[in-house]
């Protein structure tokens, strides 16, 4: 097996600080949607992902692991009832905010649905705790007390850490897997910065030449994320 494939030295499990690189964050507030965009982008991917990790969860076994997901998934209905409450204190229905998403969001995660559990883990791993970073990114880039909020939001019910204890788990039981589960890591990165560039993608920027500086840093933590699984990103 050719050497990309084989598994990193495995680091600890991360609990991992939101994103706070100055130049990343006043990057993408320059390429941010407005404000009710991304809230309606955000309330519906939390919910998506609520949805996802669930499904995911019945799917699993041990019975500590089904808990563990589940509990993953109910952070991130948290986060979608938050983001709603912020939402409805603006005068706007979360409803029809969100509604412009759902088609992209549905479309985006029925692609990256894997025939086993352990990739559906994996998935969530990885997207959500990328497109999570690229959110708090924008919201602390806003510079406002309700970009604080929106910030906070999300990282008071995030935990990487939850399902990398279940990823590692799996792995350790099933090693001669790690290399099958590497490459859907790189398919789920490839399709989820696809995803992620319609949240900060300036229109004008057909080549993306603007907004790919932005993903430095947070493809950076996405590298140490798969690294606590040994796993090469």
């Amino acid at each position: 097996m050719k050497s990309w494939f084989r598994r990193a030295t495995r680091q600890s499990t991360p609990r991992l600080p939101g994103v706070n690189t100055p130049t990343t964050r006043v990057d993408v507030a320059e390429l941010a949607p407005d404000t009710g965009a991304y809230l309606g982008q955000l309330a519906y991917a939390q919910l998506a992902f609520y949805q996802f990790v669930t499904e995911t969860a019945r799917r699993t076994e041990p019975l500590l692991d089904t808990q563990i997901i589940s509990s993953a998934a109910a952070r991130a209905l948290r986060i979608h009832q938050d983001i709603c409450a912020e939402i409805t204190s603006r005068g706007d229905d979360p409803v029809e905010q969100m509604a412009p998403f759902v088609a992209r969001t549905d479309a985006f995660l029925d692609i990256l649905r894997g025939s086993r559990g352990i990739e559906g883990v994996l998935t969530a791993y990885i997207v959500f705790g990328f497109l999570n970073d690229v959110f708090v990114a924008v919201a602390e880039g806003m510079g406002t007390a309700p970009g604080r909020r929106y910030a906070a939001a999300i990282t008071s019910n995030r935990d990487d850490g939850e399902l990398a204890d279940v990823l590692i788990r799996r792995i350790d039981a099933e090693e001669r897997r790690a290399h099958i589960l590497a490459l859907w890591g790189r398919r789920v990165l490839g399709d989820t910065i696809l995803f992620a560039h319609a949240i900060v993608r300036d229109p004008g920027d057909v080549a993306g030449e603007r907004v790919e500086p932005v993903f430095t840093e947070i493809i950076a933590r996405h590298s140490r994320r798969m690294d606590v699984l040994g796993l090469t990103a």
